[in-house]
């Protein structure tokens, strides 16, 4: 069976249902007596929320809630995206909305229910929010250096590791070439074609709610839903509708999704919340934001013997909830000695906080970065030596009598054909 479908051309059974417009994704779904939500956002990465008036929005035409922070967290308990596996990590903890400091551009402070979404958005403009601006923490030196963002913990450093295998230190005091460099890598984000959304529909008598949502995870949604907002998990339904496109975006608990989960409890009506293409450039995840100080021993033949490595990886205000943000970097911390036959590594990790959106696991995770950085070191240590690049790597990659391989960061390669690879790649380049 396997066989015949390895390499072949095959029907996707759902693309009639889609092509044909009869797929059904969260927008399309409408309810009786539904409310719509939109968002106060901050537009300061660091302040203090001195007050919020909101009187004035209260008195729009079809508004039926305004909420604010401190409201929200009566219905809501406090998350943190804490991993136990990670020994020491720390990290602040999430609401769904913002109560006494906004800590990211885009942060959500308060949210509006409305008979419409025009309605709500016309509503929101007339909070008016009170904020005294701090200093914003953007770099890995002011995260070292400045106050925490997090009154409640002692610095701004959610996680520390270090990771070693062999004599690092001996084979770079014998390499007769060893070379330095730093990569950075900067922030981007998944765009998928539907942006995130909700529709939370709760009873009051029976405490029981219906959550339609787009993501990746319903069976997880079920169980954060029913524990932060204090629901018996087998009142919660969640269902997932066709999804267009995530990447790994929709598999975080969103603050302003649980904002408007926390108006549906409040209004015991049906409330959606769909983002529109900016507030996901405002809110979404982002990924890969990192620095890798790096430096690689080489003989004069191009054998790579050690590598070491100084990854810090800013991930914003708060670790996401609730896979952590910590992964990514953790990721690249494994994989940067890559298929090679290197048998000496030492590299540190320092997971930071900052005033930026929140980082988080993204397509591929971590796999960019590190597969980035290792080949730009086999190229500068071929082109230093004079050397063909792909002798290089026909060199140091794994091979095949020596499977299964245990990499010196500890991840076993129990298959593959990396020096094949190799050359299906070199013919096919010309």
């Amino acid at each position: 069976m396997t066989a015949r479908h390895v390499g072949a051309r095959l029907k996707r059974p759902d693309d009639p249902r889609l092509l044909t417009g009869r797929g059904r994704y969260l927008d399309d779904l409408t309810l009786p007596r539904m409310a719509h939500v939109a968002f106060v956002r901050s537009p300061h990465a660091h302040a203090v929320i001195a007050g919020i008036e909101c009187d004035a929005a209260r008195l729009c035409p079809g508004v039926l809630a305004v909420l604010t922070g401190p409201e929200a967290a009566r219905l809501c308990k406090p998350y943190r995206g804490v991993l136990l596996h990670y020994a020491g990590m720390k990290t602040g903890a999430m609401l769904p909305l913002a109560t006494d400091h906004a800590r990211y551009v885009g942060e959500p402070v308060a949210a509006v229910a409305a008979e419409s979404r025009a309605l709500a958005e016309d509503a929101a403009a007339r909070v008016v929010v009170r904020y005294e601006a701090l200093p914003a923490v953007l770099t890995p030196e002011q995260a070292r250096e400045r106050p925490p963002i997090h009154p409640d913990l002692p610095d701004n450093v959610i996680y520390e590791t270090r990771l070693a295998a062999g004599d690092p230190a001996g084979a770079f005091a014998a390499a007769p070439h060893v070379y330095r460099r730093r990569f950075t890598t900067g922030r981007h984000t998944g765009v998928p074609m539907e942006p995130r959304g909700l529709v939370a529909d709760f009873d009051p008598f029976t405490r029981a709610l219906t959550l339609w949502i787009s993501t990746q995870v319903p069976h997880m949604m079920q169980a954060v839903i029913a524990d932060l907002f204090g629901l018996a998990e087998q009142r919660v339904r969640v269902i997932a509708p066709d999804v267009g496109g995530s990447f790994g975006i929709k598999i975080h608990v969103y603050q302003d999704d649980m904002a408007a989960v926390a108006l549906a409890l409040l209004l015991g009506r049906p409330v959606k919340f769909v983002a529109t293409r900016h507030e996901s450039f405002l809110s979404d995840i982002h990924a890969r934001e990192q620095r890798i100080d790096v430096e690689v021993a080489a003989e004069a033949d191009g054998t790579l013997t050690a590598i070491r490595a100084a990854i810090t990886a800013p991930v914003g205000p708060y670790s996401a909830f609730p896979r952590s943000s910590v992964v990514e970097g953790g990721q690249v911390l494994r994989l940067l000695p890559g298929p090679y036959r290197i048998r000496h590594y030492e590299a540190t990790l320092a997971v930071l906080a900052q005033n930026k959106v929140v980082t988080s696991q993204y397509r591929a995770v971590g796999h960019p970065i590190a597969a980035a950085v290792t080949e730009s070191m086999v190229d500068v240590v071929a082109r230093d030596l004079g050397l063909d690049p792909a002798e290089v790597r026909r060199r140091n990659l794994v091979r095949p009598e020596e499977l299964p391989y245990t990499s010196a960061a500890g991840n076993v390669y129990d298959s593959g054909s990396y020096q094949a690879a190799l050359e299906r790649l070199l013919e096919a380049a010309g």
